[in-house]
């Protein structure tokens, strides 16, 4: 689900805190089972992106990760916005508007706002544009408000989700089977990054059989071997890419007058 993750980090772009200047992230190494990053707890977010080990794959950690006219990392979202609170704003356009972190023209009526945000909110002394005060402003199946974005979202902690969704995907909003492999059992161990639901394959060796005995973390997949030590007790003594034991890897593994085949045997 790559691409519902594109959509909600898109989303998670547009999201303000309108307080702090700095971003205070979490970069730093995934747990061992988190999918947030990646599978297995790996770091596998795309060229230009950090690893948040809270949020996942984010644009940014802190300001140093922005440029301009998006100089400023929110906090919480992971994302470059132009503004984190009214101060950043010029006179002609002086809200930071919390649902997309963008100067805007201040309001002085629910009328003066998008769909959005249709709530003029009074309490900083300029009208801005918000989604939600609280969550009684929300419903349906974004029925929590989300106090920093002021955006109503399906969540914000694990505990505004179901027994069927029962984890929060923070960044994006939304409830989802599992961000960490601890959450899947039985025959689905794996927790997908791409679309944050449990699926089959492997998170450790428990997970594999004698045929395949080692769990090859970067893929989920069970294999012979990751090295030839895996390969002491089988008939094949090398470890091939694959992670399939083999008796040889080029030509110079085998006798002479014989080649190594694509299957890697001596012939």
């Amino acid at each position: 689900m790559r691409g519902r993750r594109n959509v909600g980090r898109a989303a998670a772009a547009a999201a303000v805190i309108a307080v702090l200047v700095a971003c205070s992230g979490s970069a730093g190494t995934p747990g061992p089972g988190s999918a947030l990053c990646g599978v297995n707890g790996s770091d596998r977010c795309r060229a230009g992106q950090q690893c948040d080990a809270a949020l996942g794959c984010v644009d940014c950690i802190t300001n140093a990760n922005c440029a301009p006219p998006t100089p400023y990392c929110i906090p919480g979202a992971g994302a470059c916005g132009a503004c984190t609170k009214n101060s950043d704003c010029p006179t002609a356009a002086p809200t930071c508007r919390p649902g997309d972190a963008t100067c805007h023209p201040a309001c002085t009526a629910n009328g003066d706002c998008p769909a959005d945000a249709s709530i003029c909110d009074m309490s900083s002394g300029v009208g801005v544009c918000i989604g939600c005060r609280t969550s009684m402003d929300c419903g349906g199946p974004v029925r929590v408000c989300n106090q920093t974005t002021r955006q109503c979202v399906q969540c914000t902690s694990d505990s505004d989700c179901s027994a069927g969704l029962p984890r929060c995907l923070v960044a994006d909003g939304i409830c989802v089977q599992c961000v960490d492999n601890s959450d899947c059992k039985g025959a689905r161990p794996v927790c997908d990054p791409h679309v944050f639901a449990c699926r089959p394959g492997c998170a450790t060796n428990a997970n594999c059989t004698a045929a395949a005995p080692i769990c090859d973390t970067a893929t989920s997949s069970c294999i012979q071997c990751l090295s030839a030590l895996d390969c002491v007790a089988r008939d094949g003594k090398l470890c091939a890419r694959d992670g399939l034991c083999v008796a040889c890897l080029t030509n110079a593994d085998c006798m002479a007058g014989q080649r190594c085949a694509n299957d890697g045997t001596c012939r």
